[in-house]
């Protein structure tokens, strides 16, 4: 645990101690074990958590408090009450540094407590990984062999700068990126793909919202010809590539003005917004949508089914990270 995290874990508990006003009441185990009135949790540490990187926070936590055999713990500088349920239905623990707190495992103990203010302190996040950088990175994702290529080419290809592309590789070193005799390459690959998907979700994709739209009266999601320049992404792409996740919500990535999906009269503005539509930031026309996207698209929701799709796209499409 490094110092950050420590710090949030022991303001959390003190906090937490202080609102139960008993001695003895919480016990530091080691570094990721605590132990709660008698009931012992794995702590896992969060400056902040929202839906954007929720299910990444989720899935580390849940394999590791399972592997430690015990409770997983959510301790956060920051989590709003309604993250709070979205993680108890998940069987998820959560402590904030305010002391608002949901552990109520089965056999107790029994802490519920809402409403404090907890101060707010946003996860810093390197500068070169915003919108010019994440496209430079979803471009050395798309094939890692990407990144060996020049960088005036590399600018072309993701219509960014020289500058910017040096910066990211040289960001990217030396966790990610490393010189061989062949050139530059990448490692590490897992967590590159859950970094770039995460940063994603929290920096880039609500930059490219265009405007909510609607279905026509009648028309399914699946019945919609869809003009060139436009995918289907999150839960319908997905569904397009294996029809194992029935979509519950829409979004749509397009390269063209949104004028000419209203022109096909199957997509229509509407009270009801139920499609969102997101600038597609990549080069298209394609066939398809990259499972990249997709991915991202799924792990930035705070829902198990998408999570488990987004892990099946992870282990079938993007094997080649893996």
């Amino acid at each position: 645990m490094n110092i950050r995290d420590e710090e949030i874990v022991r303001t959390a508990l003190f906090q937490l101690e202080t609102h139960l006003e008993m001695s003895n009441a919480i016990a530091l185990q080691n570094d990721d074990i605590v132990e709660i009135l008698g009931k012992a949790f794995y702590v896992m540490a969060e400056t902040a958590v929202t839906k954007s990187n929720y299910n990444f926070i989720a899935e580390t936590l849940q394999e590791r408090a399972k592997s430690a055999g015990v409770l997983p713990l959510l301790v956060c500088g920051s989590i709003s009450e309604e993250m709070m349920s979205i993680a108890k239905a998940d069987g998820i623990y959560t402590l904030d540094t305010a002391g608002n707190c949901e552990i109520t495992p089965e056999g107790g103990p029994f802490l519920s407590l809402r409403g404090r203010k907890a101060e707010h302190r946003r996860q810093s996040s390197t500068m070169v990984f915003r919108t010019a950088g994440l496209r430079v990175l979803y471009y050395f994702l798309l094939d890692p062999k990407n990144i060996r290529k020049p960088y005036r080419e590399i600018m072309v290809d993701t219509d960014v700068s020289v500058a910017t592309v040096k910066n990211v590789v040289d960001a990217l070193a030396p966790q990610y990126c490393f010189e061989s005799k062949e050139g530059r390459n990448l490692t590490n690959f897992p967590k590159l793909l859950d970094f770039w998907a995460e940063q994603y979700n929290l920096m880039y994709k609500p930059r490219l919202y265009v405007t909510g739209l609607a279905l026509a009266p009648g028309k399914q999601w699946q019945d919609i010809l869809l003009p060139e320049g436009v995918h289907w992404g999150g839960e319908c792409g997905a569904f397009q590539r294996d029809g194992y996740l029935i979509p519950q919500s829409y979004e749509l990535y397009t390269s063209i003005p949104t004028r000419e999906l209203i022109k096909t009269g199957q997509i229509i503005p509407s009270k009801d917004n139920n499609i969102t539509v997101y600038q597609a930031f990549w080069k298209i026309p394609e066939a398809d949508i990259h499972p990249l996207i997709l991915y991202a698209d799924l792990m930035g929701t705070a829902d198990g089914r998408c999570r488990e799709e987004a892990q099946r796209i992870r282990n079938n499409d993007l094997s080649y990270l893996l």
